[in-house]
């Protein structure tokens, strides 16, 4: 096991997720080496972060919700009126495999399939009250625990962390 700064520990499975990139001919530049290497942790953190949402918020009661089916329900409350083949792309799965995860939500009252008057061949997402109080809550959550696990940083980290956060989110959008 690798000890984070704050104390996480990470099995050697975890932190070489992916293989390291391939050597190039040439030496590139130092800056191109620094932008690959912080490149490269964030293609390995991103999924440390989901494991870890996923393992928390598995453990919390959500009611009969799966996490899939929370991953479509807060896809649909930030996209209201999105598609079935929206959604499915959004979760890379098919549109059968999508269109059988909202019929579940929505004999559960979670999710309304609407067929809009100006386009009655198209179907319509959009969450419930029941649907979106959920998604609130599995958001205040894992938000209530993340800061938890954050806790043992310094503020000065903490403010550089979310600055490099802000910045990164700009470069990728």
């Amino acid at each position: 096991m690798a000890n984070c700064s704050n104390g996480c520990n990470l099995s050697r499975s975890e932190s070489n997720r992916f293989p390291s990139p391939p050597l190039a001919a040439e030496d590139p530049p130092a800056a191109s080496l620094l932008t690959s290497s912080v490149a490269d942790r964030l293609l390995r953190l991103a999924p440390q972060v989901v494991q870890a949402a996923r393992h928390y918020l598995r453990a919390q009661n959500l009611g009969n919700v799966t996490l899939p089916q929370l991953r479509a329900l807060a896809y649909v409350l930030r996209q209201p009126e999105s598609t079935l083949g929206e959604l499915a792309e959004h979760l890379i799965i098919t549109v059968p495999s999508a269109s059988a995860l909202v019929d579940r939500l929505v004999k559960q009252g979670l999710l309304e399939a609407r067929i809009p008057p100006e386009n009655r061949r198209r179907v319509a997402l959009a969450v419930t009250a029941d649907g979106a109080a959920i998604v609130t809550r599995a958001y205040h959550l894992w938000q209530e625990e993340l800061a938890r696990r954050l806790a043992p940083l310094s503020e000065e980290e903490l403010r550089l962390a979310g600055d490099a956060l802000e910045r990164l989110a700009k470069c990728l959008s």
